[in-house]
């Protein structure tokens, strides 16, 4: 099943048939793309002004009338969807909060995400956890510079063998626990262009990235991580870690005395 969004219109009942402000909660809207129906729900608190006809139904349109300031768990464990992008007009630039988007999505093969507004978002925790049999992802158009926690962010993506996060902004990002974790079938990994001068939690962020061959981590900060507890990546002496030392905590590397570390 796959679908473009671009808009969709919802009816639900207000206590009061005049145009208000309304705090709602776990907001249900139904897409039909000309085959099938499916029904998504988004289960944040977020402010919406809407008007009431005389039936005392309320409509609404996405962009017209609507600030959305979630889409957590917009998608969750939606395992029929296969595709899924964006039109122009969907608005998300007060979303601010994209954790678990499409958490356990795992027939999501195709995402066009290039016109998802993220410049306002704060934590993307999970937003493609356990999407199992996606290959690629291009995530080139992401607006990251508010974000603080990527916690999971693509977990168990194990298929994943290509992926554009060149245009990531990391450097106010605090979490990157088990960011990549279960990745298994990427080869290497070029994230040179991430700077984490805030960085304090990468436990497990690459571990169990079984193909995993090189990894390129020069420019990281990790002098502010203090959570060495739980692997940062797999011991192994088939894999390549580039760093730079002088901004590169050396507890990390002497924790991992199999991995060919190599200093910049």
């Amino acid at each position: 099943m796959g679908f473009n969004i671009s808009s969709f219109r919802q009816i639900l009942a207000p206590t009061k048939m005049e145009e208000k402000e309304f705090y709602v909660h776990d907001i249900s809207g139904t897409i039909n793309d000309g085959a099938s129906t499916f029904t998504f729900s988004l289960d944040d608190w977020h402010t919406i002004s809407v008007p009431v006809d005389e039936n005392g139904n309320w409509y609404y349109d996405v962009p017209s009338g609507t600030t959305l300031y979630t889409l957590r768990r917009a998608f969750i464990n939606k395992t029929n969807l296969t595709s899924i992008s964006f039109g122009p007009n969907f608005d998300t630039s007060n979303v601010t909060n994209t954790t678990s988007m499409f958490s356990s999505c795992s027939s999501l093969t195709s995402v066009d995400l290039s016109n998802l507004d993220t410049s306002s978002v704060t934590n993307m925790s999970g937003m493609f956890y356990g999407c199992e049999n996606i290959t690629s992802l291009d995530l080139s158009s992401f607006d990251t510079h508010n974000v603080n926690n990527m916690y999971t962010m693509f977990y168990n993506c194990k298929s994943l063998t290509s992926i554009d996060i060149s245009s990531f902004d990391t450097s106010s990002v605090t979490n990157m626990s088990g960011m990549f974790q279960y990745c298994n079938s990427f080869t290497s990994l070029d994230l040179s262009t991430f700077r984490t001068p805030a960085l304090t939690n990468v436990q497990l962020v690459f571990d169990s990235c079984t193909s995993l061959t090189s990894l390129n981590l020069q420019n990281w900060n990790t002098l502010g991580v203090s959570t060495l507890y739980v692997r940062f990546v797999d011991d192994v002496s088939t894999l390549r870690v580039d760093y730079t030392a002088s901004t590169f905590n050396s507890e990390i590397v002497s924790e991992f005395p199999n991995v060919n570390w190599v200093a910049h």
